[in-house]
C-alpha cells in the first residue's frame, strides 16, 4: 500500500480521516472483499501516524461493516451487503432499536441486529438497519 498523507490541519480527526480514505478505496475498487489490511504498524507508516488512530479508524469501519476480523489480528474486506432503499412517505415515522425476539421471530432478524421501524397509519414495517437507506418524499 502506497503513502497516504494526513491533513494535520482539517477539523476532521485523522482516525476519520484514516477510516474515509480507507472506505474510499473500498467503495472504488481499489480494495476488494477478502483483501486482507496490512497490520497496525504498516498502516501507521502508511499514514504516518500512529498505531491508536489507525485502530481508532479501523474500529469505525468494522462498525460500519465494511471490515471484518475473521483471523484475529488481520483485517479484512468485508463481502458487500445489498441494502435496501426505503423511500418515506409524508406522516410516516422512522425510529430505530435493537431487534426483540418478536423481531427476530416475524422478521427472520438476526440475533443482536439493530432495527429500523417506519410507522405508518398503514401499521409498522421493520427493516435492518445496517442494510436499510432511507431517503424522504421527494
Amino acid at each position: 500500500m502506497r503513502r497516504r498523507k494526513l491533513d494535520h490541519r482539517s477539523d476532521r480527526s485523522l482516525y476519520r480521516q484514516v477510516a474515509d480514505d480507507l472506505r474510499e478505496q473500498i467503495h472504488d475498487g481499489e480494495l476488494v472483499p477478502g483483501d486482507v489490511l496490512p497490520g497496525l504498524p504498516a498502516l501507521a507508516g502508511v499514514y504516518a501516524t500512529g498505531r491508536e488512530t489507525v485502530r481508532k479508524g479501523l474500529a469505525m469501519l468494522e462498525r460500519d461493516g465494511l471490515i471484518t476480523r475473521p483471523r484475529g489480528l488481520s483485517y479484512e474486506v468485508a463481502e458487500r451487503v445489498e441494502t435496501t432503499t426505503i423511500t418515506l412517505s409524508p406522516g410516516e415515522i422512522v425510529t430505530g432499536r435493537a431487534a426483540t425476539a418478536e423481531d427476530r421471530e416475524k422478521h427472520d432478524v438476526p440475533e443482536d441486529a439493530y432495527v429500523l421501524v417506519v410507522t405508518s397509519e398503514a401499521g409498522e414495517k421493520v427493516y435492518l438497519a445496517d442494510r436499510t437507506e432511507i431517503r424522504g418524499a421527494g
